[in-house]
């Protein structure tokens, strides 16, 4: 990429058209943030639309089980045995995905400090968030910053 940014004119063109194709062709990919959860991916039947919608609504904020619960028509305890069945995941575990993939994305996009990326992308706790983040990507917030910083 530096490479790149020094050249002019239409060896510029060129050379990010090589850099692209490299990109492609590169066998040690590797994601720089983790996709946002895809409700497509799990078979619906009618309950899942809604309370993918209350996660995504509330992401950075509250979620509960109680209230995801509710909206899908099931009481707590059933609504957590359905939606493991359909997501193959805890609610809690999802939630946490979901933070963890919105603050590598704040991360990477924003001057903010590992602490506003903390409480913007939905933790309330600055040690749980590190310990999410850690067990999710493999480095600490920080690290992440900095290894994808060009």
């Amino acid at each position: 990429m530096r490479k790149v940014h020094g050249m002019a004119g239409g060896r510029r063109v060129t050379g990010l058209l090589e850099l692209l194709m490299d990109l492609a062709e590169s066998r040690s990919l590797r994601p720089l943030a983790s996709a946002r959860y895809d409700a497509s991916e799990v078979p619906s039947d009618g309950r899942m639309p809604a309370v993918m919608a209350y996660i995504h609504e509330n992401l950075t904020g509250k979620l509960t089980v109680p209230e995801a619960a509710r909206r899908a028509g099931l009481s707590p305890n059933a609504f957590c045995r359905y939606f493991k069945r359909q997501t193959r995941r805890t609610f809690t575990n999802l939630v946490n995905e979901l933070r963890v993939g919105e603050a590598t994305r704040l991360l990477l996009e924003t001057p903010d400090s590992v602490t506003d990326v903390c409480f913007a992308s939905g933790f309330g706790n600055l040690a749980h968030f590190h310990q999410e983040f850690r067990k999710r990507t493999r480095t600490s917030p920080l690290g992440y910053r900095r290894s994808r910083n060009l």
